[in-house]
């Protein structure tokens, strides 16, 4: 199925607009009952810029989005986190996700911030996620035989700071809403998890993940990082 793609940068998402209402809506199909318009509207707050993708079809109905939210931190020079976001209409789908021109948008933000330090803020409950990312990100933090050190551990409290997550433990935070997951989902994570290192680690820090409990990661967005990564790629 032919898509195409709408990029749209901006700073904030005004309340009641247009654009709110489309990404809400397809953002809201990837999360449970719990999720509402005000968790939505915190995820976009305080930003200083947020970049967009809009997948839209041959009907140019609204398909997917993929977003980064980013945001500059305080009491730290030169620091900016970038908060990923992403939601599909399945019964709209008929065609992958653009990952090649969302991880554009990343490399582009890093690019214009060249002397800034980016952190790459994920909240993870798919073990399946966890993976992909251990797998396409040398450092990713916390992974196996990779721990915090502590320029990422004083990086991590500021993020806790910053957007005020509610930890439960030292990787967990409690969330409001998740992912919508179904009995098809969840067996192919513990069937994954018998050969993959990767999942396996994620049971092992988040065990508890179907109760709305989230593995908190960073990952430096470097050159070192990003080179890695498209080497995965290329080779995927």
């Amino acid at each position: 199925m032919k898509t195409n793609i709408e990029v749209i940068k901006t700073n904030s998402i005004a309340p009641d607009s247009s654009l709110e209402q489309r990404i809400y809506r397809l953002f809201s199909l990837t999360a449970d009952d719990n999720f509402n318009l005000h968790y939505f509207r915190k995820t976009y707050e305080g930003c200083d810029q947020i970049d967009i993708l809009l997948i839209k079809n041959e009907q140019g109905e609204d398909i997917g989005f993929g977003s980064y939210s980013y945001r500059k931190i305080e009491g730290r020079k030169n620091l900016y986190v970038a908060r990923p976001a992403m939601g599909i209409d399945k019964s709209k789908r008929g065609s992958s996700f653009p990952t090649g021109l969302y991880s554009k948008l990343l490399i582009e933000f890093k690019l214009k911030h060249f002397l800034s330090e980016v952190i790459l803020l994920g909240i993870t409950l798919n073990p399946l996620v966890y993976s992909g990312g251990c797998r396409y990100w040398k450092k990713l933090y916390p992974r196996p035989n990779l721990r915090y050190n502590s320029h990422m551990q004083d990086i991590r409290q500021l993020v806790i700071d910053t957007y005020h997550l509610n930890m439960i433990s030292q990787h967990i935070v409690s969330l409001p809403y998740a992912p919508r997951l179904t009995k098809e989902d969840v067996a192919r994570f513990e069937k994954a998890a018998k050969t993959n290192e990767y999942i396996q680690e994620f049971m092992r820090l988040n065990p508890h993940y179907l109760n709305r409990e989230g593995l908190l990661t960073l990952i430096p967005v470097n050159l070192s990082n990003l080179w890695n990564g498209m080497l995965k790629m290329i080779k995927k």
